[in-house]
């Protein structure tokens, strides 16, 4: 059995072998065709045939932001500049006082004889001395509320307001004035007149010491009575 197995195995690389053989042959042929080729050529002095060189893809420059940034761009309109008004400081409003021109010696004089003749109760006397600087002391409101306290005190109502009339006149927001005019209109029975000045007496001075006497004439009014008139010492 195993002799003829080797006997079969013989037979097949017999039969393989001259294959193989002739395809050692085939090769050798093939080599020497070409090397006969090559060398044919070069005796005519032609080049070996050589494939054509692929030209390089040329790529694309790609911007860079530096060059990007470094183009020149359109100006920017001018930015627009908005002038505010300086505020402008508020001036001070004049007192009042400052409107009044400066009293001289013989004013001053006359005006503390009169208050010291008031408190004695000496009308004529407050009186007479006004009288003597009546054109000095007429810018003066403590010469009229003076002169006007001489008159009451006298009963002479009539030289009271005419005095309380010239001098509210130049001075319309004096406030003894004011109380002095509102009580003179209580007294005479002229409610509606009398409130208007008290009233405006208490908005200028409410602490002033005529005040006091000025809200309790306002009472009155408003409970329809008439004055009251304070008992003589």
């Amino acid at each position: 059995m195993m002799r003829r197995w080797g006997m079969a195995a013989l037979a097949a690389g017999l039969v393989l072998l001259p294959a193989c053989a002739q395809q050692e042959e085939d090769k050798k042929i093939t080599i020497q065709f070409n090397v006969s080729k090559e060398k044919k050529a070069a005796e005519d002095g032609a080049p070996p045939p050589q494939e054509p060189a692929k030209e390089p893809k040329k790529e694309q420059p790609v911007p860079s932001r530096q060059a990007a940034v470094e183009q020149p761009s359109s100006p920017a309109p001018p930015a627009r500049s908005e002038t505010r008004p300086t505020p402008q400081p508020e001036q001070a409003r004049p007192e009042r006082q400052a409107t009044l021109p400066p009293a001289d010696g013989a004013v001053l004089e006359a005006i503390r004889a009169a208050e010291k003749a008031l408190e004695r109760r000496d009308a004529d006397e407050a009186i007479r001395r006004l009288s003597q600087v009546k054109t000095q002391a007429a810018g003066h409101p403590p010469a009229y509320a003076l002169l006007a306290r001489a008159y009451i005190m006298k009963q002479n109502q009539r030289k009271a307001m005419a005095v309380l009339q010239e001098g509210l006149a130049r001075f319309p927001d004096e406030a003894p004035l004011l109380y002095m005019r509102g009580f003179a209109y209580h007294k005479a029975g002229h409610p509606d007149r009398a409130k208007q000045d008290l009233l405006r007496a208490l908005e200028i001075a409410p602490d002033a010491p005529m005040a006091l006497r000025a809200r309790s004439a306002l009472k009155e009014i408003e409970e329809g009575r008439p004055a009251h008139r304070p008992r003589r010492s």
